[in-house]
């Protein structure tokens, strides 16, 4: 398969990393832009798709969680508000079958890595020096030094 035909899998790959310590909900850009091309892309649901036996029990797991989360939404009478987490499991559903045909490139998701690394470290220092405030990205401290020292042991990995 050629790297046009999965650019948009490694890029929503590479964005989710790269901009979940600086920008407000920044794993959601690469999550949108794989939902969205996962459901765009009509030619990938043509495709005969091989799971492997472990990929089926994960998609049967995640099923479960959307349908006890929709059940558990019907029968406590907390209306449609509520659908947010169960659709959202669903659309996950749908990118797992899209990446099975258009699989990302892994140098993207090492590269996302890195550039998240880079940008937290610049961010958090930027808070720390100049701002005179803690460092805390754009999410909160404990989440933002824990995908910061994830990431970096990560980048070392790369």
């Amino acid at each position: 398969m050629n790297r046009e035909k999965n650019i948009w899998s490694s890029l929503a790959i590479f964005l989710i990393p790269a901009l979940c310590t600086v920008t407000r909900s920044g794993h959601m850009y690469g999550c949108g832009i794989l939902a969205a091309v996962s459901l765009l892309d009509i030619k990938t649901w043509r495709h005969k798709r091989v799971m492997p036996k472990h990929g089926w029990l994960l998609f049967a797991s995640f099923m479960y969680i959307a349908l006890v989360w929709f059940m558990d939404d019907w029968v406590s009478g907390r209306g449609s508000r509520s659908f947010e987490y169960p659709v959202r499991i669903l659309l996950l559903l749908s990118c797992m079958w899209y990446m099975l045909i258009r699989k990302p490139q892994a140098e993207w998701l090492w590269a996302g890595i890195v550039v998240g690394t880079v940008a937290a470290f610049f961010y958090g220092s930027y808070q720390f020096f100049v701002l005179n405030t803690r460092a805390f990205g754009a999410i909160s401290i404990i989440h933002f030094g824990n995908f910061s020292m994830l990431f970096a042991c990560m980048a070392l990995c790369a």
